[in-house]
C-alpha cells in the first residue's frame, strides 16, 4: 500500500483545532496586542452569547438588536464607555458587545431560537428551490452560493449592510422567484444582455 501507517481513512477534520493542521502564526493587531491566529475565537463568542440569553431568559426570543451580550473582553467595553461618557456624556451604557463576527449568533442573540429557525427556513427554501427547481445554471449556482454561505454563516459572516451582505440577500430572492428559475440558459442569457444594453 501507498498509504503510511500514520494516515487514517476516516479522520474527522475539526475547525476548531486548526493548530493541529496547519503551523501557528503570530501577528501585532491594530491595538498592538500579539494574537495567535489558529486560536479559536469562535467557541467563546458562541459561550458568551448562550449565558447571556441564558441568564436573561431570553433563549426563545432573543435579547432584540437594541441589546448586547456579555462578554470575557467587558473590561476593554468598560474603557469604551467610560470614555464616551468622558467626552460625549452619554449615559445608560451597558458593557455589551453589540455584534459579533458570526452571523447565525447575532441572529441568536437578537430575535432568539424563532429568529435563526425562521431565517434558515428562508435560506433553505431558497437554497432547495434553486438547485432542485431551476431549469437554467445560473440559478442553480446561486442555489450553491447561498447553501455555501448559510454553512459560513455559522462561522463568519457577520450582519453587516456590505454589497456582500445585499448580493447574498439578492441571491436568495433570485432563487425564491418562479420567473426567474423558469426561465432556461439562453433566456436568462438574453435577459443579461437586455439589460445591459
Amino acid at each position: 500500500s501507498s498509504y503510511s501507517s500514520n494516515t487514517t481513512c476516516c479522520s474527522k477534520f475539526n475547525i476548531f483545532e486548526i493548530d493541529k493542521y496547519i503551523q501557528q502564526f503570530e501577528v501585532t493587531n491594530s491595538y498592538g496586542h500579539k494574537e495567535e491566529l489558529t486560536d479559536d475565537t469562535r467557541s467563546a463568542i458562541y459561550i458568551d452569547v448562550y449565558k447571556t440569553l441564558n441568564s436573561n431568559n431570553k433563549i426563545i426570543y432573543g435579547m432584540s438588536p437594541a441589546r448586547g451580550y456579555e462578554t470575557k473582553y467587558a473590561e476593554t467595553i468598560l474603557k469604551a464607555i467610560y470614555k464616551a461618557q468622558n467626552f460625549y456624556g452619554a449615559t445608560n451604557l451597558k458593557a455589551e458587545r453589540s455584534k459579533s463576527e458570526v452571523g447565525a449568533v447575532n441572529i441568536l442573540l437578537w430575535t432568539g431560537i424563532i429568529g435563526v429557525i425562521i431565517t434558515s427556513l428562508i435560506i433553505w427554501r431558497a437554497t432547495f428551490f434553486g438547485i432542485s427547481k431551476s431549469n437554467n445554471i445560473y440559478i442553480r449556482t446561486l442555489g450553491l452560493y447561498t447553501a455555501f454561505r448559510y454553512c459560513y454563516w455559522w462561522v463568519e459572516d457577520g450582519n453587516i449592510f456590505t454589497t456582500m451582505t445585499l448580493f447574498y440577500w439578492l441571491a436568495i430572492a433570485v432563487c425564491l422567484s418562479s420567473e426567474f428559475r423558469s426561465m432556461n440558459n439562453k433566456e436568462i442569457a438574453e435577459w443579461i444582455r437586455s439589460i445591459l444594453k
